[in-house]
């Protein structure tokens, strides 16, 4: 496997996930340790903890809906390993794209085909409009 085959790593996200994600890069290591505990996820570092991963709060992400209407994507690699490469997802995006034109990828809202205009690029991120 040159790219490694893609798997999902996140549909849907409970309220309580949500919140504990929307609090990194925003609330301190403590509070944002006891937001991912209380949602039942594993504590995390610093340096991560200082990094926003979404903009949307619970209930407003298309991860909240179940079925959940969002999907995040990784490439499992040939040993065992997990791999968020954008090439990758550059490839995967346009497979997903013409699998079914309803799909946004998180790295070009604007579905113009361009990533470098957008403001958040969620690379792994693909979601389902009407």
């Amino acid at each position: 496997m040159l790219l490694g085959l893609p798997i999902v790593t996140c549909g849907y996200r409970s309220n309580a996930e949500q919140n504990a994600l929307y609090a990194q890069g925003r609330q301190s290591l403590a509070v944002v340790n006891q937001l991912r505990k209380a949602a039942g996820l594993s504590p995390i570092g610093k340096v991560e903890a200082g990094r926003v991963v979404t903009y949307k709060r619970s209930g407003q992400s298309n991860h909240n809906h179940l079925p959940s209407l969002a999907l995040d994507v990784a490439h499992l690699q040939e040993d065992g390993s997990v791999k968020w490469d954008n090439a990758a997802l550059l490839l995967f995006s346009r497979l997903m794209r013409y699998a079914d034109k309803r799909i946004t990828w998180g790295a070009d809202w604007d579905r113009d085909g361009i990533t470098s205009d957008e403001q958040f690029r969620d690379w792994p991120h693909f979601e389902l409009h009407g």
